[in-house]
């Protein structure tokens, strides 16, 4: 992400999240803000490590949540060069009136702590208030991001050889090469 971007590797937590109105009116999301972030010290006992699937169609964004406001940023659509822009800069999401729902591909970074959060969406909409505000969760609850513990009990790393791919556990085996420093 532009500014501020962290070169170092966060963890990240990456869920798919569908968005329906059962409107009539049409309206358009035209803008989204990371609130209510709580962030504590990882509970996490165990660490897996693996590569991510194809997300299909789902365009991505990343929300930094150690940032100040986090805004979220392209992090994956079909122009490569639009990367690392504010989403709804470039985009909107239009629900209601008969539409198909509209979804996004959530990558939530996190530095070393874990963390509780939700999604503030702005929308305008064609009835006489002209648009607000939402909160987005899940089902009531928190979004919540887990950052890799510091002294994992566990640390298993999907290997790609021989096939098919296989957990190795690199807490029992920790000179392994293709295991990380720490271990």
């Amino acid at each position: 992400m532009p500014g501020d971007y962290r070169s170092t590797a966060q963890d990240a937590t990456v869920f798919t999240m569908n968005i329906v109105s059962d409107r009539t009116a049409q309206m358009s999301i035209v803008d989204m803000r990371a609130v209510n972030v709580v962030c504590q010290a990882s509970t996490a006992q165990t660490v897996v490590d693996f590569a991510p699937d194809s997300q299909g169609e789902y365009e991505g964004v990343s929300f930094d949540l150690a940032a100040d406001k986090p805004v979220p940023y392209m992090s994956d659509s079909d122009e490569p060069e639009k990367y690392g822009r504010r989403y709804f800069n470039e985009r909107k999401i239009d629900l209601g009136g008969g539409m198909s729902p509209g979804g996004l591909r959530v990558e939530a970074l996190v530095e070393d702590k874990s963390c509780a959060w939700e999604i503030e969406a702005t929308y305008h909409d064609s009835t006489e208030e002209g648009g607000g505000t939402l909160i987005l969760n899940d089902g009531g609850k928190p979004f919540f991001a887990e950052a890799r513990p510091r002294n994992p009990a566990q640390y298993w790393m999907y290997i790609s050889a021989p096939l098919p791919t296989q957990p190795f556990p690199c807490h029992r085996a920790p000179t392994v090469s293709s295991c990380p420093d720490r271990y």
